[in-house]
Formats: C-alpha cells, structure tokens, sequence
C-alpha cells in the first residue's frame, strides 16, 4: 500500500492492491472522525504496480507512476483527476518511471528512471564463470530444464507480451508453447515459474489476467503440452495460486496459495477434488518456489524459520536449515537440496545434504552478477540433466 497526505493537510490519498478487485484508490480524511473515506481514481483499477504518487496544487490533481494494461513490468508518469475525466500520460521510453514529486510551484517534476533488465544464464557447479542460455534486450526468466534432457522452458517478452517457450541446447531450435492466443480472450498479462512433469510432457504455469469475466484480478495456475495447445486451469481455488511443483508421480501438484488462508495447497491433477491445504502460513515469506523432492518423502518451503521440509500430507516438518534460501533446487537423486543464498552484495549456492544437514559451498556468484526474479513468490532455479550446472535468472537493474 502506498499513502500520501494531501497539500492541506487535511485527508490521506491510499492506493492499494487486492487480489479479486485490483487497485483501489481511497480517500481517508484527517482526522478519521472529521468525514467518510471515498473511493476515487476508479478507472485505475488496472493499474499495477503503482510506484508513487504526488500531489499538484489545488488539491484534485495527481502525477502518478503506474502500469497500466497492456504493459506489466513498466510504469510511466501519468496525469489523473480525482473529478473524473482521462488519464492522460506525461512520458514513455523503454525504461520505467518511478517516485513522482512535484515541486512547490506545480512547474516541475523529480522522478527516477530505471531499467531493468533479465537474462537466463547458467551456474555452473565446477567453479567455472556463470554463462549465458538466453540474453537479449528483452526480459527472459524462471528457466526449467526439462527430464527428457535436451530442452528447458523459460519465459519472454520478445513479442512485447509474456510467452512461454522451449529452447533445444542441441539444435538451437525454439518455439512458443504458451502465448495471448492460446487463451480464448488473449489477454494474459504475465506468466512466470514453468513446471516440467516428470515425464516431460506438460508444463505447468502462473497465469496472471486483470480482465477475466468472473473476477476482474486472477493469479491461476495453468497446464499446457509441452508440445503446444489448449491450456487448461489447474484448479478453482479462491485467492492467488502461485508456484507449482510436481509429484514425482505426476499425479499431484503442490503450490503456494493467497488466501485466505494462504500457504501450501496440493491438488489432484485432472480430479474433481478441492485443493488440500497442507500447511497455513505467511505468503509474505514465500519468496522462492515450494519444491517437490524426486524421492517424494518431502516438500521443500521457505518460511520464517527456515527453509522447511513438509511432508506431502502436511502432518510432518523439519527445518533443514537457516535462514532460508532463495531460490532452491533437488538433485535428480533426492539426496541434496540446493539453494541460494545472499543479497545483493555476495551470493552463494549451498548444497545441503538432507539426511544429515551437512552443508558445502556448491558455488560462488560472482560480484557484478544477481540472480533473483521477477515476481514473488517466483526465485526458482533447475539442475541440468548432467548435474553440472544450474539455470537460473540474472537481473540487472541501472537506474
């Protein structure tokens, strides 16, 4: 939420997001006994992420920074009346617009201007230099090798929207599998943490849509063939569905659910069964992807603990270790559980083996390069077939 006093000192401007009504602009007087709070700006409601507001004189006008549809990632300066009236934008560019603030005579505005860029790239486990699987200008994240071995999944915005697509290593060869026209409105808006099933022929993905017909602000979790076609919702669930992981069967699929409640669901894919609420916890500290291990005895979750272990029916939990990682990821055995660990000054890849706690550096980050996400919960990484490298997404932020 975002708050800002009004020039007279005598109401408070609040924006704010909710999952199923969008963004919401409230008036709130000051004190709170001395009037009503009042709905404004309601042809913002597709506005996200809102990066700041100020006020120009008078009191009924606004510069505002905020993406509005079709863009997601990039926020621009608008103009806004609290009368009514069009929104009218003040500057575009390939960068985003942040923290308007008008100077006392209304004349100028200060914001910061930032870009940012990501790419996937390749850790490898043997100490030898992080490199590039995808760069390009454009925003490319939330890799997955898949189990046949040859291909990984990832995310991009290429064609100016978000797209899913599968990467050959050996021919080079690429193609979409998830794209605005594979869903009947075309009109997704981001998608991000692709999930390969273990027999490589699904994926499983967020799908997040401001403008479907029964609730205007949808988080859902998606399947699609590997090889392309229709994407079917993987279950009705009431709030934000984030995050998916596979069974080692393929035949559940665990998440990170927005309540409320919020916390670990699982599901029956293809069932009619409700979800199954497996753990009940603060999302605000699911920062990485759940991760089903390919033994099936676990699920790892990162909370306020630590990163846990769940087990697959929710009645047993054990933290291996603290604080939590990252962005996590199992060795194709079950055996070991890496993670990543650090900020943004140093990072490392701990590799912890999970039936005795015992842990080793796996790998150094080096400085100049970040790896993260995009969205959260989203921070996931994927071991290669070989087990010598890891792909994750490199973020580069100027501003």
């Amino acid at each position: 939420m975002l708050f800002r006093s009004a020039r007279d000192g005598r109401s408070i401007l609040m924006w704010g997001r909710f999952f199923g009504r969008g963004s919401e602009f409230w008036m709130l007087p000051f004190p709170a006994e001395s009037g009503k709070a009042r709905r404004v700006l309601e042809s913002l409601q597709d506005a996200f992420p809102v990066r700041g507001f100020d006020w120009l004189a008078g009191g009924h006008r606004l510069v505002l920074a905020a993406a509005l549809p079709p863009s997601v990632y990039r926020s621009h300066l608008y103009l806004a009346d609290l009368d009514g009236g069009p929104v009218t934008p003040l500057g575009a560019g390939i960068g985003s617009q942040s923290v308007p603030s008008v100077s006392p005579d209304g004349k100028q505005i200060a914001y910061t201007e930032f870009q940012y860029d990501t790419n996937v790239v390749e850790v490898p486990l043997d100490g030898s230099p992080i490199r590039n699987l995808v760069a390009t200008s454009r925003l490319e994240h939330s890799a997955v090798w898949s189990p046949r071995g040859k291909e990984f999944a990832y995310v991009t915005d290429r064609s100016g929207v978000d797209e899913i697509w599968i990467r050959n290593v050996e021919t080079g060869r690429e193609q979409p599998v998830v794209a605005p026209h594979s869903f009947p409105r075309g009109d997704n808006e981001f998608l991000t943490t692709p999930a390969y099933s273990p027999d490589g022929e699904r994926i499983a993905f967020v799908r997040h849509n401001r403008s479907n017909p029964k609730n205007r602000d949808t988080t859902e979790i998606w399947l699609v063939p590997a090889t392309g076609g229709a994407p079917v919702p993987l279950a009705e669930v009431k709030g934000a569905q984030w995050a998916p992981t596979w069974s080692p069967d393929g035949k559940w699929i665990a998440f990170t659910s927005q309540g409320p409640p919020s916390g670990v669901m699982k599901v029956r894919v293809g069932g009619n069964e409700p979800a199954e609420m497996l753990w009940t916890l603060d999302l605000s500290v699911l920062r990485c992807v759940a991760e089903w291990s390919p033994q099936g005895d676990w699920i790892a979750v990162p909370s306020k603990e630590g990163t846990i272990l769940l087990s697959p029916d929710g009645k047993q939990k054990r933290v291996l270790r603290s604080p939590a990682f990252t962005a996590m990821t199992w060795s194709h055995d079950g055996t070991i559980l890496y993670g990543l660990e650090g900020g943004d000054i140093q990072q490392r890849i701990i590799a912890v083996t999970v039936a005795s706690g015992k842990e080793r550096e796996a790998a150094r980050v080096p400085a100049g390069v970040l790896l993260g996400t995009i969205w959260v919960p989203g921070a996931k990484m994927s071991l290669s077939p070989d087990s010598g490298s890891l792909a994750a997404t490199a973020v580069d932020r100027k501003s």
